[in-house]
């Protein structure tokens, strides 16, 4: 089998006579971030995307805003905290996204609630890939948008935290479809800080 995840998911969706498929990855300047941050998601919304990557690549819209703020924050932050919330403008929104990573569990497009079950399902039938994929994104932090509970397994977080797979500084947070602003852009800086070196 080949060693390109997407080849693998195609062949597989095509096995299942599923025709469309959303990928998703890096950003246009992921190389060039200052760390390297994986946001994990559920599941697209809808099928109007062919690549989440082109949403990386162009200005924020819709959910994409709080995202691009949380990613800023990160980005930009350090061990004291995150940059004020009210600093991170539509160019600084624009240069987060750029220089993060992001995928779904599940590469079909779904409705405005994703299923946790169908979610765990997919993810343990995609687990080899979804692994290989993470692997080769090699995140220095992860955020779990809704997604901790599948990543404890996925990522063999509790059974060996030195694996292979494992990623140490994982973050449970809640999917950006639903952030209440700085509220939660100061809840992540609480959670996300201590994990930051300069």
């Amino acid at each position: 089998m080949s060693a390109d995840p997407w080849d693998q998911w195609a062949a597989m969706y095509q096995s299942r006579g599923v025709k469309q498929f959303v990928r998703d990855g890096c950003g246009p300047e992921y190389g060039s971030a200052p760390r390297r941050v994986l946001f994990v998601l559920k599941e697209p919304r809808g099928t109007q995307w062919k690549d989440v990557r082109e949403q990386l690549a162009k200005p924020p819209r819709d959910m994409w805003h709080a995202l691009a703020r949380w990613a800023y924050g990160i980005l930009k932050g350090l061990p004291e905290g995150f940059p004020p919330y009210g600093s991170i403008g539509p160019a600084e929104r624009q240069w987060a996204l750029q220089r993060i990573a992001v995928i779904n569990l599940k590469k079909e497009g779904g409705g405005r609630n994703a299923d946790d079950s169908v979610l765990h399902a997919v993810a343990h039938r995609d687990r080899d890939i979804l692994r290989a994929q993470v692997t080769a994104v090699a995140p220095e932090i992860v955020i779990a948008c809704g997604t901790f509970n599948q990543l404890v397994w996925l990522l063999d977080l509790e059974s060996d935290p030195a694996g292979p797979h494992a990623v140490p500084r994982v973050v449970s947070f809640r999917h950006p479809a639903q952030s209440h602003g700085p509220k939660d852009y100061r809840r992540l800086e609480t959670l996300v800080s201590p994990l930051l070196t300069r």
